[in-house]
């Protein structure tokens, strides 16, 4: 699956993008917040998003908010260090899909990403946007 992975930390970019290809996933590296969003607004972009929280020049919080207000097809997870119940809500409030705070396993994030991929699919399946819900689909 197409990923596109976004993490200021070159640390846990490096580390995740290791781990995302040995399950073989063909990836688009990102290192801050406004890059991510230059390329999310392109055509042909993944269509699921891996972003941290706290980064330079745009912040996952803004990018998700940015992805929603746009109503772009995309499937959200925060990848984060922020662990705090307020900070998950706050998250999957503007509109991320899922959540998953560092350190993370590996076995975690692969179900997770197996679990969106499956979402995708079936989405596309049925002909329906990540970013309309069933019952709008059935009311057009």
């Amino acid at each position: 699956m197409d990923i596109l992975i976004c993490d200021d930390s070159p640390v846990t970019l490096k580390f995740l993008q290791k781990v995302l290809e040995n399950w073989d996933h063909t990836l688009t590296v990102c290192k801050d917040g406004g890059e991510a969003w230059n390329i999310i607004q392109q055509e042909n972009s993944p269509k699921l998003c891996i972003i941290d929280w706290d980064m330079p020049v745009m912040s996952g919080l803004e990018v998700c908010k940015n992805i929603r207000d746009k109503k772009l097809d995309k499937y959200i997870i925060f990848l984060t260090a922020k662990d705090d119940v307020l900070d998950i809500e706050e998250g999957l409030e503007v509109g991320a899909d899922d959540y998953v705070t560092k350190p993370f396993r590996q076995e975690e994030l692969d179900i997770r990403i197996r679990a969106a991929m499956r979402i995708l699919h079936l989405e596309k399946k049925l002909e329906i946007p990540h970013n309309q819900t069933v019952a709008e689909k059935m009311t057009v």
